[in-house]
């Protein structure tokens, strides 16, 4: 499977009980497999795998806000 490049923003509790771990453990692959693990979660609470979206998100604040 093709891996993508993501930023995110992890609370800083979630970093320091980390730490002791750093060396042993691949960044990477605990986050991917975190979030397949929720998403299966997800799944399994709505019956199945969700609807695609209709259209794309539009990105921004809304005019006026």
């Amino acid at each position: 499977m093709a891996a993508k490049k993501v930023t995110i923003t992890v609370d800083e509790e979630i970093l320091k009980r980390l730490a002791p771990y750093r060396d042993r453990v691949n960044l990477s692959a605990l986050a991917s497999q975190a979030i397949a693990a929720e998403l299966d979660r997800l799944e399994k609470k709505n019956g199945g795998a969700f609807k695609a979206r209709e259209r794309e998100l539009v990105g921004g604040r809304p005019i006026g806000t």
